[in-house]
């Protein structure tokens, strides 16, 4: 199986506070004050991926944190676009919160149309609201949705009952391994339930039931080489993205250390 490794642009959400913020209001203000203006985002995406391009992956999940549909214009999404090309990845998903109404999805969906369609990876409250609009541009522009597992779905028939009668084709999931380790739920046996509705795959261990606090791979309670190989056996071919972001500690050195296991893995490497 080859399948793209990608980077997931949240590991690094509390990156520009040194991974010292006191709360999550704090981490996103200064998120936004670094991204936003137009007139040096290009420098500060140039800075960021040349890091993430660092990584031995193939691709990039990006961030809202990043390219956030509450600013970002289409200058913005163009700049991104050739931020990303130039350090020779590609786009795996936009990912993150797409907004709590039909009209800040739209705008999502305006920017991922921008960034060539990638996968939606994440959640929206639109979804609760207006669920035949957010299905009506889907379908519009041609895009999927994938939501992530987070506290509410404690198993896969959680996720299923989300879905409800949505078309496979437009609406799935981003299984979020890690979330499922600290619901309490094998996330191998999630793969296998869910493995018709997987878009996209966020590959994620955390320290112990109940608190959801990533590691590195192999070191929590998440079975992830087991994952990764009921990854192969139900032939999922997406991307899988590498995640592994706390607010306290740079998780570089993990993630490298996670790529490289799962690069053997992947090729039937069980050492």
């Amino acid at each position: 199986m080859s399948s793209t490794l990608s980077f997931m642009g949240a590991n690094f959400w509390a990156r520009d506070v040194d991974w010292q913020a006191p709360d999550f209001e704090s981490i996103g203000r200064s998120t936004r004050a670094r991204y936003e203006p137009l007139a040096t985002y290009r420098e500060a995406m140039d800075e960021l991926l040349d890091v993430i391009a660092s990584f031995d992956v193939e691709a990039v999940d990006l961030w809202v944190g990043h390219l956030d549909p509450a600013w970002a214009t289409d200058d913005h999404v163009a700049i991104a676009v050739e931020s990303i090309s130039a350090h020779g990845l590609g786009i795996a998903s936009l990912a993150g919160g797409f907004g709590e109404d039909l009209r800040e999805f739209e705008r999502t969906c305006e920017i991922a149309v921008g960034l060539g369609r990638p996968i939606l990876g994440g959640n929206t409250a639109a979804w609760d609201s207006d669920r035949a609009g957010v299905l009506r541009l889907l379908e519009q522009h041609e895009l999927r949705l994938a939501f992530e597992n987070h506290p509410e779905e404690h198993t896969p028939a959680d996720m299923l009952r989300k879905f409800g009668d949505a078309p496979p084709e437009l609406v799935g999931t981003a299984l979020d391994t890690g979330w499922w380790g600290t619901n309490g739920y094998d996330a191998a046996l999630a793969i296998e339930e869910l493995a018709e509705r997987i878009m996209h795959v966020h590959l994620k261990d955390v320290l112990k039931v109940g608190e959801h606090v990533s590691c590195e791979f192999g070191v929590g309670v998440v079975p992830i080489r087991q994952c990764v190989r009921t990854l192969l056996d139900v032939g999922y071919s997406g991307a899988i993205s590498i995640e592994n972001g706390n607010d306290d500690v740079d998780p570089s050195d993990e993630i490298r250390a996670s790529v490289a296991a799962v690069r053997h893995w992947l090729a039937g490497d069980e050492s």
